[in-house]
């Protein structure tokens, strides 16, 4: 018998929609797994932390089973403000039952599977309307987020999965629009994490397109918006 399960999950946005998304994945998983099997959902930002701005959290209507963890990064679209005093803590932090928050460039292991989190994106300059509502100054990847990854990862030893909020400059993206996405230097971070780190699988959000590719020997994908998952079985 199988030992677990680990399920990648894309944006989530929980506050706009009162958390039906996640409600909705949360049921899906459950309905496939008749074995209850271990559980271990990573998901890649833009959560919908937002606890000092709307009356949505935690998340609403939501039953997360026993055999069921809930892992989320901070996207641009997630309170930085509010995550920023849990950053150097060294380990997730249970914010509410079965939900934590990974800071970033934090290495985890789950059935021999070691999988690198480091969230921050930047909000392109179209959707920045109020501060601390839909933007932060600190959303970014960061450089000490970048030490700390790189220097978990050589602890660690070979890294299976890294997942991301955006992603390395040499993934060639296109995002919902059909646009080819530039590079930042979020990416540009990020690009120098893969260019040591060169896992199996990466896995990210931020820009709702679905996509995927190979770079090197290692596959991508941007999970979207939909609650498209990615399950791997251990």
């Amino acid at each position: 018998m199988p030992a677990g399960q680990i399920v990648f999950l894309g944006d989530v946005h929980g506050p706009r929609d009162k958390w039906e998304l996640f409600r909705q994945v949360v049921a899906r998983i459950s309905l496939e797994n008749e074995e209850e099997l271990e559980t271990i959902v990573c998901q890649c930002g833009d959560f919908g932390y937002f606890p000092n701005v709307f009356d949505f959290w935690p998340p609403q209507n939501v039953e997360i089973p026993d055999w069921m963890r809930v892992f989320f990064i901070r996207g641009n679209h997630d309170n930085s403000w509010a995550l920023q005093e849990f950053q150097d803590c060294g380990k997730p932090v249970e914010f509410v039952s079965r939900i934590f928050f990974v800071p970033d460039g934090l290495v985890l292991e789950f059935f021999g599977q070691k999988i690198l989190f480091i969230g921050g994106a930047e909000t392109p300059k179209s959707c920045r309307a109020q501060l601390g509502i839909d933007y932060w100054p600190g959303e970014v990847v960061n450089m000490r987020s970048i030490f700390r990854a790189l220097n978990n990862c050589q602890d660690a030893g070979p890294i299976d999965f890294v997942l991301s909020h955006t992603c390395p400059s040499s993934f060639e993206i296109i995002n919902d629009k059909g646009v080819e996405v530039s590079d930042n230097g979020c990416r540009r971070l990020l690009q120098e994490v893969f260019e040591v780190v060169s896992p199996d699988f990466w896995f990210f959000g931020h820009y709702h397109a679905n996509s995927e590719g190979k770079t090197g020997t290692t596959i991508w994908q941007d999970l979207g918006q939909t609650g498209e998952v990615r399950v791997f079985i251990f």
